[in-house]
């Protein structure tokens, strides 16, 4: 692994836990310091943190087969997240935002997220920073912690490899599917998406999608 990508991981979780300020994933690791611990330095001793086979990226997970064996587990909670930067510029709930209208008039009737939240029936979430879903996570676990949480996430590869090791330090399961279009390229871009500065609409492969959702 070089250096570069091995700081930069470093570097996401120590912006995770600046953002954390009311310490509820600080208290989360604080439950089981040593499991917490151990599972983070395996994680970030790997050259790849999760199994990548062509788009899609594995946590907890070895392929499509036991992703379709958990989600139809009676005892599995699917979560999708969409980021807010798929939205259409003129969202009438506004981009930077975990709202969604989801109205059948223009724009909303072009927006990808609108039509993926029809044919589901997962928890949809619209993500407008890391920290909201990781929070969101985190609370989900707490709650109901008997319950198989199963995330399905589009991101810009980087934020991919950048929560990935948090993903593995709490044992979740689930895929990550890259976005396209106009990606965070570097750590500059994503703290100014993590503000809401995103000035085009991303997208993603729809057919990727369905093939987890169906």
């Amino acid at each position: 692994m070089s250096q570069r990508l091995f700081f930069s991981r470093l570097r996401a979780l120590w912006y995770l836990s600046r953002q954390d300020k009311q310490h509820i994933l600080l208290s989360y690791f604080l439950k089981h310091p040593f499991k917490h611990g151990k599972n983070l330095l395996l994680s970030l001793i790997k050259k790849n943190p999760y199994r990548n086979k062509g788009d899609p990226y594995y946590f907890g997970l070895r392929d499509d087969q036991d992703w379709t064996f958990t989600k139809n587990s009676n005892n599995t909670h699917l979560l999708v997240g969409f980021p807010y930067c798929m939205r259409p510029l003129d969202c009438p709930a506004k981009r930077f935002s975990s709202q969604c209208l989801c109205r059948s008039s223009f724009p909303c009737n072009t927006c990808l997220i609108k039509h993926s939240r029809q044919n589901s029936n997962a928890e949809i979430l619209i993500i407008p920073t890391l920290y909201e879903i990781a929070k969101k996570i985190v609370l989900f676990r707490k709650q109901y912690p008997h319950k198989e949480l199963l995330f399905l996430i589009i991101s810009c590869p980087m934020t991919i490899h950048f929560c990935a090791d948090l993903a593995n330090m709490i044992e979740l399961k689930g895929v990550a599917l890259p976005l396209e279009g106009d990606l965070c390229k570097n750590f500059l871009t994503f703290l100014s998406a993590e503000k809401g500065i995103k000035k085009k609409q991303t997208s993603f492969n729809q057919e990727l999608i369905s093939r987890f959702l169906r």
